[in-house]
């Protein structure tokens, strides 16, 4: 018998649960989809240098990423009660 185990590790808190909140597609080409959010929020996409490459307020549950190269970013949502953070890929 084996066991495993794992770590997590957080960075950020808030009262969303990861499952709550959907972001499609990913890879994506032009938007991505925000799905789970009920209130404002702001959106900070950075590259994997720290560099910021779209900082906006969320419009419409949709971020248009058509001007940033491909790669991969960090998408930062900053909520009310803490910060949800997920990489995503854009692929043309």
């Amino acid at each position: 018998c084996s066991s495993t185990s794992s770590a997590l590790s957080i960075t950020s808190i808030s009262n969303y649960q990861l499952t709550e909140i959907n972001l499609f597609p990913n890879p994506a080409q032009s938007n991505i989809i925000i799905n789970g959010i009920r209130e404002l929020c702001n959106v900070l996409i950075t590259d994997l240098t720290g560099q910021v490459v779209y900082s906006d307020q969320l419009k419409n549950n949709s971020i248009d990423i058509s001007h940033p190269p491909d790669g991969i970013y960090i998408l930062n949502l900053y909520l009310e009660n803490g910060i949800y953070r997920k990489e995503i890929m854009i692929m043309r």
